[in-house]
Protein backbone atom coordinates (compact mmCIF):
# COMPACT_ATOMS: atom_id res chain seq x y z
CA UNK A 1 0.00 0.00 0.00
CA UNK A 2 1.64 3.41 -1.18
CA UNK A 3 1.14 6.00 1.77
CA UNK A 4 3.45 8.54 -0.24
CA UNK A 5 4.53 9.65 -3.26
CA UNK A 6 7.63 11.38 -4.51
CA UNK A 7 8.70 11.96 -8.05
CA UNK A 8 11.86 13.32 -9.36
CA UNK A 9 12.86 14.12 -13.02
CA UNK A 10 10.85 10.84 -14.12
CA UNK A 11 7.97 10.96 -16.87
CA UNK A 12 5.12 9.43 -15.11
CA UNK A 13 2.78 9.39 -18.31
CA UNK A 14 3.48 8.38 -21.94
CA UNK A 15 4.79 10.18 -24.36
CA UNK A 16 2.34 12.73 -26.38
CA UNK A 17 1.61 11.03 -29.88
CA UNK A 18 3.95 12.76 -32.42
CA UNK A 19 6.88 13.11 -29.72
CA UNK A 20 10.49 12.92 -30.96
CA UNK A 21 12.79 11.02 -28.53
CA UNK A 22 15.95 13.25 -26.98
CA UNK A 23 18.88 13.13 -29.01
CA UNK A 24 20.46 11.09 -26.23
CA UNK A 25 17.88 8.52 -26.87
CA UNK A 26 18.08 8.46 -30.76
CA UNK A 27 21.84 8.29 -30.81
CA UNK A 28 22.27 5.41 -28.01
CA UNK A 29 19.51 3.57 -29.39
CA UNK A 30 21.77 2.93 -32.47
CA UNK A 31 24.50 0.62 -33.70
CA UNK A 32 27.10 3.34 -32.95
CA UNK A 33 25.83 4.39 -29.83
CA UNK A 34 25.75 0.82 -28.57
CA UNK A 35 29.38 0.11 -29.22
CA UNK A 36 30.09 3.36 -27.70
CA UNK A 37 28.14 1.98 -24.81
CA UNK A 38 29.93 -1.09 -24.52
CA UNK A 39 33.73 -0.24 -24.98
CA UNK A 40 33.43 3.41 -24.30
CA UNK A 41 31.72 3.89 -20.96
CA UNK A 42 29.42 5.91 -22.38
CA UNK A 43 27.46 7.72 -21.19
CA UNK A 44 28.74 6.82 -18.02
CA UNK A 45 32.03 9.00 -17.83
CA UNK A 46 30.04 12.01 -19.02
CA UNK A 47 27.28 11.79 -16.57
CA UNK A 48 28.59 14.91 -15.31
CA UNK A 49 26.90 16.65 -18.30
CA UNK A 50 23.53 15.67 -17.60
CA UNK A 51 24.00 17.86 -14.04
CA UNK A 52 22.84 21.66 -13.17
CA UNK A 53 26.86 21.43 -11.27
CA UNK A 54 28.69 19.33 -13.56
CA UNK A 55 31.78 18.46 -10.59
CA UNK A 56 28.90 17.15 -9.09
CA UNK A 57 30.08 13.62 -10.77
CA UNK A 58 33.12 13.75 -10.69
CA UNK A 59 36.14 12.01 -9.11
CA UNK A 60 35.50 9.05 -6.68
CA UNK A 61 31.74 9.53 -7.77
CA UNK A 62 31.92 9.12 -11.61
CA UNK A 63 33.79 6.58 -10.80
CA UNK A 64 31.97 4.44 -8.34
CA UNK A 65 29.16 5.23 -11.43
CA UNK A 66 31.33 3.85 -14.25
CA UNK A 67 32.72 0.49 -12.13
CA UNK A 68 30.07 -1.79 -12.55
CA UNK A 69 29.92 -1.37 -16.20
CA UNK A 70 34.02 -1.39 -16.77
CA UNK A 71 34.09 -4.39 -18.89
CA UNK A 72 32.19 -4.58 -22.38
CA UNK A 73 30.82 -7.69 -21.04
CA UNK A 74 27.89 -6.44 -18.93
CA UNK A 75 27.29 -3.28 -20.16
CA UNK A 76 24.17 -4.66 -22.26
CA UNK A 77 22.67 -2.51 -19.00
CA UNK A 78 23.03 0.73 -20.23
CA UNK A 79 22.22 0.04 -23.74
CA UNK A 80 18.65 -1.76 -22.06
CA UNK A 81 17.75 0.87 -19.87
CA UNK A 82 17.98 3.73 -23.26
CA UNK A 83 16.03 1.01 -24.96
CA UNK A 84 12.86 1.03 -22.39
CA UNK A 85 12.59 4.98 -23.25
CA UNK A 86 9.77 5.04 -25.40
CA UNK A 87 10.85 5.90 -29.32
CA UNK A 88 7.04 5.73 -30.42
CA UNK A 89 3.66 4.92 -29.40
CA UNK A 90 3.80 1.40 -30.68
CA UNK A 91 6.93 0.62 -27.68
CA UNK A 92 5.78 -1.87 -25.11
CA UNK A 93 6.63 0.92 -22.00
CA UNK A 94 3.61 3.06 -23.64
CA UNK A 95 0.81 0.94 -22.06
CA UNK A 96 2.72 0.65 -18.46
CA UNK A 97 2.96 4.07 -18.71
CA UNK A 98 -0.89 4.92 -19.19
CA UNK A 99 -1.43 1.91 -15.73
CA UNK A 100 1.56 4.98 -14.54
CA UNK A 101 -0.56 7.11 -14.90
CA UNK A 102 -3.58 6.32 -13.35
CA UNK A 103 -2.45 5.19 -10.69
CA UNK A 104 -0.66 8.65 -9.99
CA UNK A 105 -3.57 10.44 -11.00
CA UNK A 106 -5.93 8.61 -8.88
CA UNK A 107 -3.46 8.47 -5.50
CA UNK A 108 -5.03 10.55 -2.87
CA UNK A 109 -2.05 10.75 0.10
CA UNK A 110 0.58 13.78 0.20
CA UNK A 111 2.63 13.45 -2.67
CA UNK A 112 5.60 15.72 -4.07
CA UNK A 113 8.12 16.31 -6.93
CA UNK A 114 11.52 17.31 -6.60
CA UNK A 115 12.53 18.75 -9.94
CA UNK A 116 16.05 19.73 -11.32
CA UNK A 117 15.29 22.07 -14.21
CA UNK A 118 18.73 21.57 -15.49
CA UNK A 119 17.93 18.47 -16.74
CA UNK A 120 19.31 18.48 -20.71
CA UNK A 121 15.80 16.25 -21.27
CA UNK A 122 13.06 16.23 -18.31
CA UNK A 123 13.82 19.44 -17.23
CA UNK A 124 11.28 21.29 -18.47
CA UNK A 125 8.58 18.86 -17.94
CA UNK A 126 8.09 20.03 -14.38
CA UNK A 127 4.80 22.01 -15.80
CA UNK A 128 3.49 18.79 -16.72
CA UNK A 129 3.66 16.83 -13.81
CA UNK A 130 2.33 19.55 -11.78
CA UNK A 131 -0.76 19.36 -13.73
CA UNK A 132 -1.16 15.46 -12.78
CA UNK A 133 -0.29 16.13 -8.95
CA UNK A 134 -2.11 19.24 -8.41
CA UNK A 135 -1.97 18.90 -5.02
CA UNK A 136 1.96 18.40 -4.59
CA UNK A 137 4.26 19.96 -2.72
CA UNK A 138 6.60 21.27 -5.44
CA UNK A 139 10.73 21.74 -5.11
CA UNK A 140 12.30 23.23 -8.26
CA UNK A 141 15.74 23.14 -8.13
CA UNK A 142 18.53 23.78 -10.29
CA UNK A 143 20.02 20.36 -10.25
CA UNK A 144 20.44 17.91 -13.50
CA UNK A 145 19.26 14.28 -13.80
CA UNK A 146 21.11 12.99 -11.12
CA UNK A 147 19.04 14.44 -8.31
CA UNK A 148 20.88 12.62 -5.45
CA UNK A 149 23.97 14.01 -5.97
CA UNK A 150 22.69 17.69 -6.30
CA UNK A 151 20.21 18.12 -3.58
CA UNK A 152 20.19 14.93 -1.63
CA UNK A 153 18.71 17.63 1.31
CA UNK A 154 15.50 18.81 -0.72
CA UNK A 155 14.73 14.75 -1.38
CA UNK A 156 14.68 13.69 2.33
CA UNK A 157 12.83 16.95 3.13
CA UNK A 158 10.33 15.59 0.48
CA UNK A 159 10.16 12.02 1.64
CA UNK A 160 9.89 13.65 5.28
CA UNK A 161 7.05 15.49 3.71
CA UNK A 162 5.09 12.53 2.44
CA UNK A 163 5.60 10.37 5.15
CA UNK A 164 3.43 12.79 7.44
Amino acid sequence: MMTGLVVMNTLIEPPKPGFRPSLFHRFFSTRTGEVLSRYAGLPQKALGFAQGDRKSISGTVARAYAYPLERSRGNEAVVALVRMVADDMEHPTVALQREVRECVVGFSGRSALVWGTKDPVLGRLLRRHERLLPDAQVTATSAGHFLQEEVPEEIAEAIRYVSG
